[in-house]
């Protein structure tokens, strides 16, 4: 039989029942096929020949696999013929060549060139075009193997491992950086929502305190009715001087009346003045220490200090390391305008700082990362407006990236004019010359509310 088969090995899927494997390529010896049971986690246990399985030789050279125990469901039988290398045909000088002999001779030869092709198959080669001689250094524990300049392998200079486990002590240290940002990026969100309750509470003062002042209207108004009263009174008085002195008792208990309303109309009308003026301070035309929550008269706060809280108060405090910082605020007079219906990018004029060595571009309101500077940002943006929509239409910020969305917040329009107080907070990773900007989407044309307190931009760097 030639030998025109190319595969010298053959796998088989177990059931369970099946214990007769055939072996289709030519097979000289019994003890030329190696056998090997692959368990379902791809562990193989090399099967021992007359113990785990016999060997039937077929008339064509083929070989049957009998198993004394059928192959499990799951399991894989796998078979193949490894020869050793040797010649063991011998011809005598002058003497008749058996053909059977000649023809396993040649038959050996070319199964000992599959079995080595096999292996040449598994191994790792250069390309045939390459004229490289590589040399391998010699194995050394823990170390990998790398390409040199001149294209030899040779061990790295760290422990694999080590540098495994340092990476991984990274991974776990840039996570943790990660979690405490979004810890404070969720601080700053409920100081916001503090801030816009706030001025909510301030506005519905202001309202009682006009509500005041036209009640303190009237009651003037209703007492110079009575003085009018009480003069025409005064009249009838003389006409009669018994009911003069009835109409005089009456007139003076009149005046009394009079001055009491009047001396309230001036109570209620100092109670609105202040009214007035806490509203104001609250709104943001006073001092952020007249914020009831707020002391900053125990310690004055020093430059480069943020307002921290401290269990019952926010008090001045230094602002924790680890991050660079860029805050900006809008502070045109009259506001910028933006289109109905088209998303537009806030501009931010006034930079008070600028320390991430990027550059923020107050007329596109653009901010670039610089050099050097790619890492871990909290980006954090504000803006106020006044604006009336429908409540099938609705207003919007968002957090942008290269121009691309990262986050966003949404609010329905309530049908009538109304302020609206938007803020977004993200933490991003940002490589140099990253852009990052805040866009604003409104179905009216709106004109942005000019205060610092509500429009602000900041980029804080908290990991390299």
């Amino acid at each position: 039989m030639s030998v025109e088969n190319l595969a010298i090995k053959e796998s088989f899927s177990g059931n369970g029942s099946t214990t007769t494997f055939s072996f289709s390529n030519k097979v000289l010896s019994k003890s030329d096929l190696v056998v090997k049971l692959i368990d379902s986690d791809g562990d193989s246990t090399t099967q021992v020949l007359d113990t785990d399985y016999t060997v039937s030789l077929n008339s064509d050279s083929t070989a049957d696999v009998e198993m004394s125990t059928a192959p499990a469901s799951g399991e894989t039988l796998f078979i193949i013929r490894e020869l050793d290398i040797e010649q063991t045909i011998s011809f005598a000088n002058s003497a008749n060549i058996p053909e059977d002999s000649l023809e396993n001779g040649l038959d050996k030869s070319i199964m000992l060139i599959q079995q080595l092709q096999e292996q040449l198959d598994r191994a790792l080669m250069l390309g045939e075009t390459s004229t490289n001689n590589v040399s391998v250094a010699e194995p050394s524990e823990g170390k990998g193997l790398v390409w040199d300049a001149d294209g030899n392998l040779i061990n790295t200079t760290s422990d694999i491992d080590a540098v495994a486990i340092e990476a991984e002590a990274s991974a776990t240290a840039a996570a943790s950086s990660a979690t405490a940002a979004a810890s404070s990026a969720t601080t700053a969100a409920a100081s916001e929502t503090a801030a816009a309750t706030s001025e909510t509470n301030a506005s519905t003062s202001e309202t009682n305190a006009a509500a005041s002042a036209s009640a303190a209207s009237t009651s003037e108004t209703n007492a110079a009715a009575s003085e009018t009263n009480a003069a025409t009174s005064a009249t009838n008085a003389a006409a009669s001087a018994s009911a003069a002195a009835t109409s005089e008792t009456n007139a003076a208990a009149s005046e009394t009346a009079a001055e009491a309303a009047q001396t309230a109309a001036e109570t209620a009308q100092a109670a609105a003045e202040t009214a007035q003026a806490a509203a104001e301070a609250v709104a943001g035309t006073g001092s952020i220490g007249d914020l009831l929550d707020v002391d900053t008269s125990t310690d004055a706060p020093t430059t480069d200090q943020a307002l921290v809280w401290d269990g019952s108060n926010w008090v001045p405090g230094d602002v924790a390391s680890g991050g660079e910082e860029i805050a900006c605020r809008y502070t045109t007079n009259a506001g910028q305008v933006i289109t109905g219906a088209t998303a537009t990018t806030v501009v931010y004029e006034d930079v008070d700082t600028d320390t991430t060595g990027g550059n923020y571009n107050t007329g596109t309101g653009i901010y670039t990362v610089g050099t050097g500077e790619a890492g871990w940002y909290c980006v954090t943006g504000r803006v106020g407006a006044s604006v009336s929509i429908s409540t099938s239409q609705g207003i919007s910020l968002s957090i942008l990236v290269n121009g691309s969305y990262k986050c966003q917040e949404y609010q329905p329009g309530s049908g009538y004019s109304s302020f609206y107080a938007l803020g977004v907070s993200d933490i991003v990773y940002l490589e140099e010359n990253d852009t990052v900007e805040l866009e604003y989407y409104c179905n009216a044309v709106t004109t942005l509310n000019t205060g610092s307190h509500f429009n602000t931009f900041s980029i804080v760097k908290v990991k390299g």
